[in-house]
């Protein structure tokens, strides 16, 4: 049973995934089934000072219910290009950050 917090947490996410996504995401989970799911898209930014200062590589945030069953190196489809996920970042707020490589 969800605790009171954990109720609340779940209803704030939601919320807040409603107003800030911007992009339509699927992927097939663990199971072989597609799951579809709204996510906050960062495209990857050009390098900054030469090189130096910089994440090169797209992310996309979402709640991690909705990709608790998503695999390392899967296929992921966001606002319609082809990724694969390079890496899976849980932060334990029930957000999860998934660094993203083109397919």
């Amino acid at each position: 049973m969800a605790t009171p917090f954990a109720a609340l947490e779940s209803r704030l996410n939601t919320a807040a995934l409603r107003h800030a996504s911007n992009a339509a995401c699927s992927a097939l989970d663990a199971y072989g089934q597609l799951q579809a799911f709204e996510g906050v898209f960062d495209a990857a930014s050009t390098p900054q000072f030469g090189g130096l200062m910089a994440d090169l590589a797209p992310q996309v945030q979402c709640k991690t219910s909705d990709v608790a069953a998503l695999a390392w190196a899967g296929g992921i489809t966001v606002a319609g290009t082809a990724y694969t996920v390079a890496n899976i970042s849980h932060d334990g707020t029930g957000w999860t950050t998934l660094t993203l490589r083109e397919a």
